[in-house]
């Protein structure tokens, strides 16, 4: 996580086999969600903005990639856009 005025890093968020594909934070900026690899599998991960603690790890059943994650607009729902390896069409999630 960086800042966007100054270029510096703030954060890194890490965990076991973990790689982004996609991130976005709710409106308030106390939440992110983060859409990629987790543990092995594919999914999205939410994370505390304030405390920079992992709050949820959100699997997704087969071979989907996470490429686009948002909030709705007052911060009750996450979603997340997909696709799959093969190369078929994806979905969109809500939680």
């Amino acid at each position: 996580v960086w800042n966007a005025h100054t270029g510096k890093e703030l954060r890194q968020l890490r965990g076991p086999e973990r790689a982004c594909h996609a991130a976005a934070f709710s409106a308030d900026g106390k939440t992110l969600a983060v859409g990629g690899e987790i543990d092995g599998g594919l999914g999205v991960s939410v994370w505390d903005a304030v405390t920079w603690q992992e709050l949820r790890a959100l699997r997704v059943p087969g071979r989907w990639w996470t490429f686009r994650v948002g909030f709705s607009p007052d911060g009750k729902f996450a979603g997340a856009a997909h696709w799959s390896d093969a190369g078929t069409d994806g979905g969109v999630r809500r939680w």
